[in-house]
């Protein structure tokens, strides 16, 4: 009886336990998979909140402003996070796991509040019976998704207004300051000039002599043929061919002063503006010239010709 109890006890308790053990484990297994997954499941608003979301929400807010809020906050993506965070800790949201997004719901709820329960479980002040804790009472503290993205449209539209409003500030200054700084310059500016940098005269106003039919209409600066010449004032540039003047250039002043460029050898500028000082000719030997030099007239007002010397003086620049 015993050997036959030990012999048929030791084959029935073997197999039978085997596949029963294993099938404890399969099902602990899938169990175990089950609630890892329903663990992995991310909810509505964690994906709301992911970076990726909260960016492209920033995108649509910041369209909404114009093309420039883009080009004008380059720190759009940093504005875009920093407002996300904010949100979350608002909405009591853990972006790293559930748990503490239902931890922070629950303890913004107000103990005794009516219709929540105390730490102690009990009803609150108002007599009503509380809820007890756990995902249900968490998420009644929870933003919704839509709360969440209207609370996500308002800070990047306050946060993107607000640097707006700085580069604007910024870009007004700049302007600001660049327009003095061009205004101080122009003021430092000479608005006059001599028509050539070497000194001397080989020729004064008045001059009479077997060089000129009449009497001599200008002064003549004693240069080599390709010295570059210079606007006396600012004004507009004509250039013309004349049998006694040669090819010459007219500048006119905006007080209608004409200053004259003669015998030239050829030009830098045709036609245009013109300032001070800027080289508008080389001098030369054309026209009705015993050799290479620049005759020089001004004609104030667009009259007839005066003496240049004084002209030039009243305007502290010597020639001689």
């Amino acid at each position: 009886m015993r050997t036959s109890a030990g012999t048929s006890a030791g084959p029935t308790a073997g197999p039978t336990a085997g596949p029963s053990a294993e099938t404890g484990v399969r099902t602990s297994a899938r169990s175990g998979a089950r609630k890892a997954g329903h663990r992995a499941a991310p909810s509505p608003l964690r994906a709301l909140l992911s970076p990726s979301a909260l960016a492209l929400g920033a995108l649509g807010t910041l369209s909404a402003l114009g093309a420039a809020a883009v080009v004008l906050v380059p720190g759009l993506g940093r504005i875009a996070g920093e407002v996300g965070s904010d949100v979350a800790g608002a909405a009591g949201i853990d972006l790293a796991g559930d748990g503490g997004a239902q931890a922070a719901a629950a303890d913004r709820t107000p103990a005794g509040f009516p219709g929540q329960s105390g730490p102690s479980g009990q009803p609150g002040p108002s007599g009503q019976p509380g809820r007890t804790g756990g995902p249900a009472g968490a998420s009644a503290g929870r933003l919704t998704r839509a709360e969440a993205d209207a609370a996500l449209a308002a800070r990047v539209r306050d946060r993107t207004e607000h640097h707006l409003a700085a580069v604007a500030d910024a870009q007004h200054r700049a302007r600001q300051a660049a327009a003095d700084a061009a205004r101080a310059a122009e003021a430092r500016r000479p608005k006059f000039e001599l028509p050539v940098t070497q000194k001397g005269l080989s020729a004064l106003f008045g001059a009479v002599g077997e060089h000129w039919l009449h009497l001599h209409t200008g002064i003549d600066f004693p240069v080599q043929e390709g010295t570059p010449v210079r606007a006396a004032t600012d004004g507009t540039v004509h250039t013309l061919w004349n049998d006694d003047y040669g090819h010459m250039v007219k500048v006119i002043a905006p007080d209608g002063t004409q200053t004259w460029y003669c015998h030239l050898s050829g030009y830098r500028l045709t036609h245009g503006r013109v300032r001070a000082g800027e080289v508008i000719a080389y001098s030369g030997d054309t026209g009705n010239s015993t050799g290479p030099h620049l005759h020089f007239e001004v004609h104030p007002h667009g009259g007839e010709a005066s003496d240049p010397l004084p002209w030039l003086l009243g305007h502290h620049l010597d020639p001689r």
